[in-house]
Parts: structure tokens; C-alpha cells; sequence
């Protein structure tokens, strides 16, 4: 009959794995399936494999060598000539800031003038609102800059029209700021008869600060 089948061999079990000697040997296999560290896979494995592995990753963790640094080290008089520069950088970069800023509020000074100039406030202050108001959200502020200069628009009106600080149903009371300013309008008017009565009162009104300041402070 038909010879029986040869029982299978360690070789058969472990084809393609090293060989090695005795059935209780694990393969390598085996052996990185158990490791649960890098350590344990390191010493699975070959020394010549093991080496370039430990290699790669001494070179991998190592900080990376900062050249400037080194050399600041290895030299105390370079090293106070680049702190020296480092301290002019800053200086020049902090003069530069303020001189930003400082631009900054001049042009939001001018627009408090140029938008906001019949409201109650001087244009210090309402720089200083509009400064807060371009950290706000963008529907926010533009709701809020809208309503502001609706309100300086009507106080304008109604500077211009003199429907506030009339005394009854005469014209503005002796010495307050609108008496002053619809004179100095007559004047003015009188200098260039073209010019309306709500235009001359605007101009009074445009070339004296004070003058507006002090009748902005007799409506409050």
C-alpha cells in the first residue's frame, strides 16, 4: 500500500523564520508578537539590526544644535555685541508700536471730528470709544456707530435750525453760546451775503471749538 505521510518537520512549521535548534526555540516571529516595548523588540533582534535601530533613534531624540547659539557661548564679546544689537531691536520695535498707536489715535480723533463733532464729548473721549468699539463684534459696532451718528446728525440739525435753547418762541437768550454763534453767523454773512443762515451758524460754530463745547454743555 501507499506509504503513511512523514509527520511535518520545525522547519515545515516555521517556513521562512530562521532557522534554529530545538522545537521549544521561539522563532523571531514569535518573538516580536510577545515584545510590548521597544526594548523588547531591540533585543529580538539581530545585533547588526539592533545597532542601527538604536542608532537611529539616539539621532532622532538629540535637540537639534542651534549654530548661533554655540557660538554666542564660545565667544563673551560676540555674545555682549548680539545682546547689544537684541536690545536695539526691541527699542526700535517698541518705538515703532507707539508711534503706530499714536497715529492710530490721531485718525481717530480726526474721525470723532469729522463724524461725532456735535455729540457731547470731546474728541479725546470719543477716540477713546472708538478705540473700544474695534474690539467689539462687527454687527455690534456697526449698529452702535450708526446710532451715534444719527444722534450727532439730529443734535446738528438742530443746532443749525436753533430749535435748541430758544427761549419761548423768540430767538436764543442773551450770552448763551447760540447767541454768540448766530452773531458771529451775522457777520459772517455780512462778509459773504450767499451764505444761508443754517451755513453761516455751521462755520460759527466750525471755528471756535469752545464756542460749540460750551453750547453742547448748556444742552446737557
Amino acid at each position: 500500500g501507499a506509504a503513511p505521510a512523514p509527520n511535518p518537520t520545525p522547519s515545515d512549521v516555521n517556513k521562512g523564520e530562521p532557522a534554529v535548534s530545538g522545537n521549544n526555540t521561539p522563532t523571531l516571529s514569535d518573538t516580536l508578537a510577545k515584545a510590548t516595548t521597544v526594548e523588547d523588540v531591540i533585543k529580538a533582534l539581530p545585533e547588526c539590526a539592533a545597532k542601527i535601530i538604536t542608532d537611529a533613534i539616539a539621532k532622532g531624540a538629540a535637540p537639534a544644535e542651534d549654530p548661533i547659539a554655540k557660538a554666542l557661548e564660545a565667544s563673551p564679546v560676540l555674545k555682549a555685541q548680539f545682546e547689544t544689537m537684541q536690545k536695539a531691536v526691541d527699542e526700535a520695535k517698541a518705538l515703532a508700536k507707539a508711534e503706530k498707536e499714536a497715529r492710530e489715535h490721531t485718525a481717530r480723533v480726526a474721525k470723532a471730528g469729522t463724524d461725532f463733532g456735535n455729540l457731547p464729548a470731546s474728541g479725546e473721549e470719543m477716540a477713546g470709544v472708538l478705540k473700544a468699539m474695534e474690539g467689539m463684534d462687527e454687527p455690534v459696532r456697526k449698529t452702535l456707530e450708526a446710532v451715534l451718528k444719527a444722534g450727532n446728525e439730529a443734535v446738528g440739525k438742530n443746532v443749525l435750525s436753533g430749535e435748541i435753547g430758544k427761549s419761548g418762541g423768540g430767538g436764543a437768550a442773551g450770552g448763551t453760546a447760540l447767541a454768540k454763534a448766530q452773531a458771529k453767523a451775522a457777520e459772517l454773512q455780512k462778509a459773504d451775503p450767499s451764505l444761508t443762515d443754517a451755513a453761516a451758524l455751521e462755520k460759527a460754530f466750525d471755528a471756535d471749538a469752545a464756542l460749540q463745547a460750551e453750547y453742547l454743555k448748556e444742552m446737557k
